[in-house]
């Protein structure tokens, strides 16, 4: 099927990416609204995930959740932990809406961390986004 006759919200709804270079919200926006802008998760499972990618005690430090968040405060491999952390967040959501599923675009997701960390970041991909393609 093309593309292009596919609805361009069936696209938004069903393509996930991590990319190595995403957007963050503007400077001044929390770390909970940069997380899951839309609010579609709780806080304890906010606080799950971000300890699932090991930046749990790193947000602590900086004030919890509802403390301003600025991409440049974090190093580049913790970004992209944080990227990833916001696609399982995102996955869960649409799995509670029952709409799990589609096609997930990894650009370089760990390119800038190291092994142990690259690994962890597997098995979450593996565990959190196997239903995608």
């Amino acid at each position: 099927i093309p593309i292009d006759r596919i609805d361009r919200d069936t696209l938004r709804r069903r393509i996930m990416a991590v990319s190595q270079d995403a957007v963050f919200l503007p400077d001044g926006s929390t770390v909970r609204e940069t997380h899951d802008p839309f609010r579609a998760a709780d806080e304890a499972e906010c606080r799950s995930v971000l300890e699932q990618v090991g930046l749990l005690a790193v947000v602590r430090e900086r004030g919890g959740t509802e403390a301003d968040f600025t991409a440049d405060s974090l190093s580049q491999g913790q970004r992209q932990l944080f990227r990833l952390a916001r696609a399982v967040l995102r996955r869960r959501a649409k799995s509670r809406n029952g709409t799990d599923g589609g096609v997930l675009l990894l650009d370089e997701v760990s390119s800038s961390v190291d092994r142990a960390t690259d690994l962890a970041m597997q098995d979450m991909i593996r565990r959190e986004l196997g239903g995608y393609t």
